[in-house]
């Protein structure tokens, strides 16, 4: 990172999808080929391969695979041993995984892996559009405490439709709001995230899911607000934001709304200046005060000592 430090990069998973054409028969939920997902045995990527046999619609026929060790090939389960699967529970389409608490003792790039291959695979089936995860009950949380939620396989697929390729684990210095709303304050949060997004979309996303579990700040916009787009050209970036952004359901000034957002941005190598837009409208006065229609620089004097 630029002036609070370089960003700290390392590739964790370099995640290489591919099926095996020469696998004996074609298994199948129906007419087309079902693929199981598993992660390699280095833990450091995904592959897939095709059913050998017809599966049946059942959730728990195809959990009982995947938590089976292969006689033909070397991997990791996407189903382990060390922690137990409880429920499997599925009702209108949305299929509940359980799991023992032992599942949050994981390393968060092999939990992060197997999910993966767990949803990858059993989205396929006709009866599942979504899986949920809960451990010991309780709700599975990324590693900023925010809920994972239902998951679909699409969520593991880049907007070009290419299977994910690469995660990175990456700090970030973000700014959000101080105790009353008029300063900035500091977090450093670490996130793993594909690397297939681009840094400061990044950046927008992670402003824009506020606070996480163990930091002392206060979120900066509606968190119902959506990053539609970011683009960087020639230093400035350009951040594109969905309508909800111009509520402000928090005690917070104009300015440290705009600022966080400038601030965590230009902490970007690259990244000189920030223009913010509405639904691709920046003719907008943000909240009565600050004009979106210039780009702005860092304000180091809005941060809190």
């Amino acid at each position: 990172m630029k002036r609070s430090g370089m960003i700290i990069r390392a590739v964790l998973a370099a995640i290489l999808l591919f099926s095996l054409t020469g696998c004996a028969g074609k298994g199948t939920t129906g007419d087309a080929a079902f693929y199981l997902y598993y992660v390699n045995a280095d833990g450091t990527g995904l592959y897939r391969e095709a059913a050998e046999e017809h599966l049946s619609d059942s959730p728990e026929e195809v959990l009982a695979i995947l938590s089976t060790p292969s006689e033909k090939r070397s991997y990791i389960a996407p189903v382990g041993t060390e922690y137990r699967l409880d429920q499997v529970s599925l009702n209108q389409g949305q299929l509940l995984l359980d799991f023992s608490e032992e599942y949050n003792a994981m390393d968060p790039i092999l939990e992060l892996l197997r999910r993966a291959a767990v949803v990858r695979t059993i989205t396929q089936l006709p009866s599942v559009d979504t899986v949920s995860i809960t451990v010991a009950g309780e709700p599975l949380t990324d590693q900023q405490g925010a809920p994972v939620g239902a998951m679909t396989g699409d969520q593991f697929i880049t907007n070009a439709g290419r299977e994910i390729n690469a995660y990175e684990q990456t700090k970030l210095t973000l700014y959000f709001a101080d105790d009353d709303g008029t300063k900035l304050r500091k977090v450093t949060r670490t996130v793993v995230y594909s690397s297939n997004i681009p840094t400061d979309k990044i950046v927008a996303d992670e402003l824009a899911k506020g606070i996480g579990e163990g930091e002392n700040a206060y979120p900066i916009m509606d968190p119902s607000t959506k990053v539609v787009s970011t683009t960087v050209n020639d230093g400035i970036c350009y951040v594109n934001l969905s309508e909800e952004f111009l509520n402000q359901p928090y005690s917070v000034t104009p300015d440290v709304t705009v600022y966080g957002i400038v601030n965590s941005l230009v902490e970007l190598n690259g990244i000189n200046k920030v223009q913010i837009s509405v639904n691709g409208d920046s003719s907008l006065m943000y909240r009565e005060t600050v004009n979106l229609s210039r780009a702005y620089e860092r304000n180091l004097e809005i941060v809190e000592e």
